[in-house]
């Protein structure tokens, strides 16, 4: 991981969403002054399009690397034994290192202890970040695990 990267995720998560907002703000604002000419000559709705779609082709390769994965999907009894040995024996398959974090607190996805510990209620907020050589193929096998609700829905 490069240094930027680790003094990124080394930041307090509000501090980064403010970041985040800004950057996005900066970015919109200087796409608004670099089709000033064109817009004279285009649709205003395409030109807001076209905003808009730019702006998500340059944050969206940002985000993919650096945001990690909030899932809105919660496992009805929250974070329990069963719930997080199904995310460890998935970590466990892959080689890149695979963390979990709740409310500051950071654990590894490998370690079934340090996954009860963070003791994620219903309606806690995971961050699900990978890093290393398999970490999207790691990113979207939690992700599927999250999204099918850990096996566990009726």
């Amino acid at each position: 991981m490069s240094s930027l990267v680790a003094r990124w995720l080394a930041l307090p998560p509000n501090l980064r969403g403010i970041l985040w907002v800004g950057l996005s703000g900066l970015v919109f604002a200087l796409l608004n002054v670099f089709t000033l000419i064109p817009s004279q000559h285009l649709n205003p709705y395409v030109m807001a399009f076209l905003r808009y779609l730019f702006g998500a082709m340059f944050l969206l390769p940002l985000v993919i690397r650096l945001g990690p994965y909030r899932s809105l999907h919660t496992n009805r009894l929250g974070l329990h034994m069963r719930a997080a040995a199904k995310i460890v024996s998935v970590a466990m398959r892959f080689r890149c290192n695979v963390s979990l974090t709740r409310a500051g607190r950071r654990a590894s996805a490998r370690s079934l202890l340090a996954v009860m510990l963070l003791a994620a209620a219903v309606g806690s907020t995971i961050v699900v970040e990978t890093d290393g050589p398999d970490e999207v193929a790691a990113m979207t096998a939690l992700v599927e695990l999250i999204d099918d609700g850990f096996g566990e829905r009726a």
